[in-house]
Parts: C-alpha cells; structure tokens; sequence
C-alpha cells in the first residue's frame, strides 16, 4: 500500500496527535514524511475533519493559483509541526522544552487563538476561524488549538508516546494502560521482537 495522509493510520486520538504523526516513526533512522506538498495537508484536515469542507477548497484553489507562497506555508507549518512534537513529548519524559522551542510553540499558539471567532446564533455557539481572508495557515490554527484544550483539560498521565515507533497518542483507555499507538500493528511487531529476544536469549543458556 503507498504511504500517503489518505491511507496512514489515525492512531493519536486527537487532531494535534494525528498530525505530530504524520512522520511514520520517531525512532527509525531512515523516517518517511507524510507530508511533502501543501496539499497534503489539505488532504490530511480533509480526511481528519479539521476544517469544514467549503473552507478547505477554498484553502485548496487559493494554493493552487499561489504555489510559491503555498510552498513556503508548508514549510513553517512542518516546523511548527516539530515544534508541536517536541513540546509533547518534553511532557511525556517530564523534561522542560528547550526555550527556544517553548517560545515557538507560545508564539504559534497566541496567534493561533487570536484567530478564533465565536459564531453564536440564538442559543447555538460554534468556534470558528478568521474567515475575512485566506491564510494558508488556517489548518494550523486548528491543530495548535486541539494542542492547548489537550494541555488544559486532559491528565498529563493520558498522554504517551509509543514505544514501538515514537508516535503520540492519547491515552482512552478505561485503566490507562495503552502502551502503544496501536495494538494490531506497533503492539504485534514489539511482541514478536520480544518472543525472538526471549528464545534467542534460551538457545544461548543452553550452549
């Protein structure tokens, strides 16, 4: 199967997981990208649902008429994607982010929430986006806003790290004992590794 945003697995549990995720390991040396076009992340929030789906064709045709500019989006938002990764998984390991990374991360996400707009129509209260103009940075927004209710309202504990592939996720479970992204596929290959260590390690005693 070819790797792209519209076939990888959705394993995070949260968009701003899911999008960390877009590299397909942490840990690999030789890692693959997800994302290497603006459109891909366009394809990435349309399958994932992060904006509504006018929204993201008109992001889409705005992209296509100005490719260089889309170009030079997509590489400050696969930065702030790092950054965003970085961050979480200081968290995880209970370390401080280094503070050129923290303030990136402050930064993008101070202009990220400046950009919300409540949209209230009689008693009904929707969050919604700066619409007045196209920003290629839209998608982000969403993402960096995911991240900061993630941080305010989810137990610290509730959000891990795979241990299989480095992926971010968080953490459902009814007794919080999810150790990988994904059962079927980190959880399988860890175990077979395991199963391998362990035989290996029982021919050996007995020469």
């Amino acid at each position: 199967m070819q790797r792209t945003v519209k076939t990888m697995l959705l394993d995070g549990g949260c968009f701003c997981f899911d999008f960390t995720n877009t590299v397909h390991s942490r840990v690999d040396d030789n890692t693959y990208d997800y994302i290497t076009s603006y459109n891909d992340i366009l394809d990435w929030s349309e399958r994932v649902k992060l904006l509504p789906a006018g929204r993201l064709k008109e992001l889409r045709r705005y992209s296509d008429q100005n490719k260089k500019e889309a170009e030079q989006k997509l590489k400050e938002i696969i930065d702030k994607r790092e950054v965003l990764y970085t961050v979480f998984s200081s968290i995880i390991r209970n370390k401080t982010p280094d503070v050129f990374v923290a303030e990136k991360f402050n930064n993008t996400l101070s202009g990220s929430l400046s950009k919300l707009r409540l949209q209230i129509n009689k008693q009904k209260i929707n969050i919604g986006w700066d619409e007045n103009e196209i920003d290629l940075m839209e998608p982000l927004w969403a993402v960096y806003k995911n991240a900061f209710d993630i941080i305010t309202s989810t137990p610290i504990n509730r959000i891990k790290e795979c241990k299989a592939c480095g992926w971010l996720f968080l953490d459902k479970s009814k007794n919080n004992s999810r150790t990988w992204c994904n059962m079927q596929s980190c959880g399988s290959i860890e175990k077979s590794k395991r199963y391998y260590h362990n035989v290996k390690k029982g021919k050996n005693k007995l020469k």
